[in-house]
């Protein structure tokens, strides 16, 4: 299957949705069709205007720039929806937005609000070991539950250090060092931050004063998938988690629904579900281990060798 059609499947035209921030890649776009409202942290004219500066883009590629309906954060999409209109949204997609929203959680529970019972929110997410952020670790629910509780507006100045200070490249093309892909050698990335200059910041309070786009939280498939079932089961979100895909290139997918007649766990249920999650966790990591194994094979065979070479009396 397609792209889109992973992220769409089960939607229809007629089915009323919101895209969250989709720039200039809408998912489902008004010109093919689709009855969408726009959600992003800028309005139309300033979207338009950033994407006419920057050089990468072109004149078409700006005017793919849909109208914007819902000018905020993510984070706040309950507020920004109309409280009329709570209740009626067939769907709602993002695509590379959930992992810069600095509360998930409120988030989550913002969709919950704006979706009918057995509305879908579906999502792409990168998969961090296929990307900059290769070098952090992953997020955890006590990272959403510290957000939930102080409720920042923005990234917060830990989540903006936690991201720069190992903020990855690759160090063998450096005419595009972010040309990831998932088992990458970790011996061509390395990391280039100033961590003085970061810390600095942090105590004077930049992230404070100013919005800096960060990736706040990180994930491989079944770490979020653990997170959203925690979160479910201590009622720290009301969707229910349908289906998460394995990483497809540098990405996964995610589908939860409102539900209809909500089913709690029981507690027996959720541990051998999360347990599943957690050993599926250590398994995502060594599907890297083909990847090391090579370089680490040829320096085994060269000792060997040298090894063969001394014994038969030749100098190594």
């Amino acid at each position: 299957m397609e792209r889109r059609d992973i992220i769409l499947k089960g939607i229809s035209k007629t089915d009323l949705g919101i895209e969250v921030a989709p720039w200039l890649a809408a998912i489902a776009p008004r010109a093919a069709g689709y009855n969408i409202r726009i959600l992003d942290v800028f309005d139309t004219e300033t979207l338009r205007a950033r994407g006419a500066a920057d050089p990468n883009q072109s004149a078409r590629d700006c005017t793919a720039i849909e109208e914007v309906d819902f000018v905020g954060s993510a984070t706040e999409i309950a507020a920004l929806v109309p409280e009329t209109d709570h209740g009626r949204y067939d769907y709602i997609v993002s695509s590379h937005n959930f992992e810069h929203l600095p509360n998930p959680i409120k988030f989550l529970n913002g969709c919950a609000q704006v979706l009918r019972p057995g509305g879908v929110l579906s999502i792409a997410v990168p998969d961090h070991r296929g990307c900059f952020d290769v070098f952090r670790s992953r997020s955890t629910l006590a990272d959403w539950i510290e957000a939930s509780l102080s409720d920042p507006q923005k990234p917060s100045p830990a989540q903006v250090f936690r991201a720069q200070s190992v903020h990855a490249r690759r160090q063998d093309t450096p005419s595009d060092p972010y040309a990831f892909q998932m088992g990458i050698s970790p011996a061509r990335l390395g990391c280039e931050t100033d961590l003085r200059a970061l810390y600095d910041d942090w105590k004077k309070g930049t992230a404070l004063s100013e919005y800096i786009d960060t990736h706040c939280s990180v994930f491989t498939p079944a770490s979020l998938e653990l997170m959203l079932l925690d979160a479910q089961y201590l009622g720290l979100i009301s969707l229910e988690v349908e289906e998460v895909s394995n990483t497809t290139g540098v990405e996964f997918y995610v589908r939860l629904r409102r539900p209809i007649a909500p089913r709690q766990l029981s507690p027996q249920e959720h541990i051998e579900r999360r347990n599943t999650l957690l050993r599926r966790m250590v398994m995502e990591y060594s599907e890297k281990l083909p990847e090391r194994k090579m370089p680490l094979l040829r320096k085994i065979t060269r000792k060997l060798r040298a090894l063969g070479r001394r014994l038969r009396g030749k100098t190594p």
